[in-house]
C-alpha cells in the first residue's frame, strides 16, 4: 500500500486534534487538580466547605433561588440594584468591594475577569498564596454570613469590623503549637495543661470556644478523676458569638451544674470566692471537688 507525503501529512494533523472523549477526560483531569488543591489548602474545615459550596454554585443566592420559582426578585439583598449570583454577592457588589478595599495591597491589587464562583476560587488560588490566600477565602465566607444576616436579621457589619475579624480568624488558625502535649484554651485567652487532682477527688475542667467564622460559641466540660479516667462529659453549642469573659463564666456555672449532678459537693470560703469573681482578671478553667 502506498501513501503520498501529503497524505501522510493529513492524517497525523487530524490525529493530533483530540477527540472529544479525550478532550472530556482532559477536562476532567484539570477538574479534578482543582479540586485537590483546593482540599489541600490550609484552611478551617468550614471555609473548605464554603469554598466547594462557591465552587458548585450551591450557596441559596437570590438568583439561583429565582431560577427554581423559590423568590419572585432576584436582586441583591444588600444593594438591590443587581442580580444576585455567586460572584455578584462575593466580589462585584459594592458592599463587597468595600470589603476589599480593606484588606491587604496584593488582594486590593487583582484584577477579576472571571463569570463564577468557581473561576473566583482559580483566580484567587493563582494569584495568592499562603496567609494573603487563607485571608481572601475566609474575608469570602464573611462576606457570605454579612449578607445572612442582612437577611435574615437586619444586621450589617461595617467593612473594616468585617476585614478585623477575619484578620483574627487567620491569626487564630496560623499560630503554631509548641507542644504535642495540647493545653486547653479557653475563650479567657489563658491555657491549663492538664494536671491530675489529688487521690480520692475528681476535677473538672471546662473551656469555651469562639468560632469567629460561624458566629458560634461552644463550651466543653470534662470531669476526671486522679487515674485520668473520664467520668462525664458535656458540651453545649450557642448560634451567637458571646463575650471571651461570658462565655468562659457560662462555661463555669455547666462545670458546676454537671458536677452536682453526679453528687459532688462544693465547698469554699464565700468572701474568697467573691473576691476572686470581682477581679478584672480571667477566672480559671478548672477547680477541685
Amino acid at each position: 500500500m502506498e501513501c503520498s507525503q501529503s497524505g501522510v501529512r493529513i492524517f497525523w494533523s487530524r490525529r493530533s486534534e483530540l477527540r472529544p472523549w479525550e478532550r472530556a477526560l482532559k477536562l476532567e483531569k484539570i477538574e479534578d487538580r482543582f479540586w485537590q488543591e483546593l482540599w489541600r489548602l490550609e484552611a478551617p474545615a468550614v471555609v473548605k466547605n464554603f469554598m466547594w459550596k462557591v465552587g458548585n454554585d450551591l450557596l441559596p443566592t437570590k438568583g439561583n433561588l429565582f431560577q427554581k420559582n423559590i423568590v419572585q426578585n432576584p436582586n441583591c439583598p444588600i444593594c438591590l440594584q443587581e442580580t444576585e449570583d455567586m460572584l455578584h454577592i462575593l466580589w462585584s457588589c459594592k458592599s463587597s468591594m468595600a470589603v476589599w478595599q480593606e484588606c491587604g495591597k496584593k488582594i486590593q491589587k487583582l484584577a477579576l475577569g472571571e463569570t463564577d464562583g468557581k473561576g473566583l476560587l482559580q483566580y484567587l488560588m493563582r494569584k495568592l498564596e499562603g496567609e494573603d490566600l487563607l485571608m481572601a477565602i475566609v474575608v469570602s465566607c464573611m462576606i457570605w454570613l454579612r449578607r445572612n444576616a442582612v437577611v435574615f436579621d437586619r444586621e450589617f457589619t461595617p467593612p473594616g469590623s468585617l476585614v478585623a475579624d477575619a484578620q483574627r480568624v487567620v491569626r487564630e488558625f496560623t499560630q503554631p503549637v509548641m507542644s504535642s502535649d495540647l493545653p486547653l484554651r479557653p475563650a479567657s485567652g489563658s491555657a491549663v495543661t492538664w494536671t491530675p487532682p489529688r487521690y480520692g477527688t475528681i476535677k473538672i475542667n471546662w473551656a469555651a470556644i469562639l468560632n469567629h467564622v460561624m458566629k458560634q460559641t461552644g463550651i466543653g466540660v470534662l470531669i476526671r478523676n486522679a487515674n485520668g479516667e473520664l467520668l462525664a462529659t458535656q458540651a453545649k453549642f450557642f448560634s451567637s458569638l458571646m463575650d471571651s469573659s461570658l462565655a468562659a463564666a457560662l462555661g463555669a456555672w455547666y462545670a458546676v451544674k454537671l458536677g452536682c449532678d453526679m453528687g459532688a459537693h462544693l465547698e469554699g470560703a464565700t468572701l474568697s470566692v467573691v473576691a476572686a469573681l470581682k477581679k478584672n482578671g480571667p477566672c480559671g478553667s478548672s477547680f477541685l471537688i
